[in-house]
């Protein structure tokens, strides 16, 4: 979803989660906004079930950050030793 999708979704519709996202498609509040079709419509609906079906979906494991083991190293200095 891009950012004038979400951007329209927060001022017509105050929908700031994917729970809210959910609550919305369900009520039928999406049909009536601009670029909001059938189409988009589902195709939001099987991305919401989708991101649900995977595993460690819940809100605190799905984290944007990797982990601890491949912090210490970033695309710009692989891991080598640095003299201090």
């Amino acid at each position: 979803m891009g950012p004038k999708t979400v951007a329209l979704l927060w001022s017509a519709a105050q929908i700031a989660s994917i729970d809210q996202l959910a609550e919305a498609i369900a009520a039928g509040r999406l049909a009536g906004l601009p670029r909001m079709g059938e189409k988009q419509i589902e195709k939001l609906r099987k991305g919401i079930d989708d991101y649900r079906a995977a595993p460690g979906a819940s809100a605190s494991t799905r984290r944007r950050t990797p982990p601890a083991a491949s912090r210490t190293t970033c695309w710009r200095f692989p891991a080598r030793r640095f003299r201090t």
